[in-house]
């Protein structure tokens, strides 16, 4: 594969790809296809699995988005739903070709629409989206790794992260068979407003992990074209040793920045001050002196009134107060679990953010997601709990929660199937023989497989 490979098609993309000063090949690949009504379609995608399975994966990928690139109508879904199409490709490849086995990829797709002012996205491993807008560079999507989790919490500073020799495991990857036939669950995916004057940058980590945020964002507010701000990104990282392949895609809206209101804000419009209304002074005309006359019915009106006091307060009872219907109590955990489905909401479960668990829940569905809302907490009723895990699980995945005081026991056949997504691990222990305890520790990912870029699973 050549050095560098660009596609320039119009003033508002660019893409470049760079093998780099140390590899000889590049398993980095990219994708800019323009669709009907003005959409662009673009995605960066980085080959895992040696020397000649990341080639074959990126292409798998970047082929299987060519092919779809027609047939996507809507938004960050319609983008996810290849996702599982490139899966089955590099499981059929890998069955024809055994020596492909530890091939895999990461990817990052775009669809632009300006007619609607939005942008979506959909992502799986390390390779980033970013979106450039008034001088600042914002991180879109999330880094699937221990060392991104880590970064993206604060946890370790960005130099911190340059630095960290785990800085090349992904925790989600495609062509492993992790994804199954439901994106949702795997694939990250979003939208965003797109702007005049917003400008968005697609890249893969032979950018990322040599040059910093703000070396990015200055070379990004050079007022140059495209093409000179991909060249000089990729110049940038060859300079800091060029460690791996370069991939950067650009796509900028077409429109300056424009109109007399800040975006997001509604435009005022000014109005004359309407005078006000000065009430004309009354004129009073005297009337012709009379008599002066009593007459009865003030009289009249206050003996009723008496009456109808009188009679209210020999009538008055106690008020019946009505008894309101007891609400609906949310279904308990082991209830919820009884039902069916592959994913519980945990908020529907219980409207409190702890939920309280008996001291023994055996899981036993064959997939099973468990996704909280950050501060969702899963605690024990009293002492400790026991998530027992049956060996017929596949899939278990705990998203967006806090587990606390728990075994999580399962067996070394299927150790595997545990997933975690930003969740946090309070005096919990996972395993059986030689169980793994974390006392407070924030898990992303699977604990006991990880996907290193350029070599096999680990």
């Amino acid at each position: 594969m050549c050095a560098a490979q660009t596609v320039r098609m119009s003033e508002s993309y660019f893409g470049l790809t760079d093998t780099g000063l140390v590899r000889t090949n590049n398993e980095d690949a990219f994708l800019l296809q323009p669709l009907e009504g003005g959409r662009l379609l673009a995605c960066v995608i980085d080959g895992v699995g040696g020397y000649e399975g990341g080639e074959v994966a990126a292409r798998i990928a970047r082929d299987a988005f060519a092919a779809a690139a027609g047939s996507i109508k809507g938004g960050a879904g319609a983008l996810a739903a290849v996702f599982p199409v490139i899966e089955t490709a590099m499981g059929n490849a890998k069955t024809r070709q055994p020596e492909l086995a530890q091939m895999a990829c990461v990817l990052t797709a775009l669809l632009v629409d300006e007619a609607a002012a939005t942008f979506y996205y959909a992502h799986v491993g390390d390779t980033r989206l970013y979106l450039y807008r008034d001088a600042s560079l914002v991180k879109i999507s999330q880094d699937h790794s221990f060392v991104g989790m880590l970064e993206d919490s604060g946890r370790i500073t960005e130099a911190e992260a340059l630095a960290h020799p785990k800085r090349n495991e992904v925790d989600r990857a495609l062509g492993f068979g992790a994804i199954g036939n439901d994106a949702g669950a795997y694939v990250e995916t979003g939208d965003s407003p797109f702007l005049p004057g917003d400008l968005l940058l697609l890249c893969s980590d032979g950018l990322t992990d040599l040059l910093t945020r703000a070396e990015i964002a200055a070379h990004l507010q050079a007022p140059v074209s495209l093409e000179q701000k991909a060249g000089a990104l990729v110049r940038a990282a060859n300079e800091k040793g060029g460690k791996d392949n370069i991939t950067v895609v650009l796509v900028a809206h077409r429109s300056g920045r424009s109109g007399p209101a800040p975006v997001g804000q509604p435009r005022k419009v000014e109005r004359k001050p309407e005078p006000a209304e000065i009430p004309e002074k009354p004129v009073y005309t005297p009337a012709p002196a009379r008599q002066a006359r009593v007459s009865p019915w003030p009289w009249i009106a206050a003996a009723l009134l008496l009456v109808v006091a009188a009679w209210w307060l020999l009538r008055k009872k106690d008020p019946e107060v009505p008894v309101a219907p007891a609400p609906s109590q949310p279904p308990t955990l082991v209830q919820a679990l009884a039902a069916g489905g592959d994913t519980l909401l945990l908020d529907q479960v219980n409207n409190t953010s702890g939920i309280a668990l008996p001291d023994t829940v055996r899981l036993e569905r064959d997939t099973l997601h468990l996704v909280g809302r950050d501060t969702t907490l899963l605690r024990p009723e009293a002492g400790h709990t026991v998530l027992q895990v049956a060996p017929t699980v596949k899939l278990l995945s705990f998203g967006r929660l806090e587990l606390r005081d728990a075994d999580i026991r399962v067996s070394s056949s299927n150790v595997s199937a545990l997933r975690f997504d930003s969740v946090r691990l309070r005096n919990v222990s996972i395993g059986v023989a030689h169980p793994l305890f974390f006392r407070d520790t924030i898990i992303t990912g699977a604990l006991y497989s990880t996907y290193k870029k350029g070599g096999a699973r680990d």
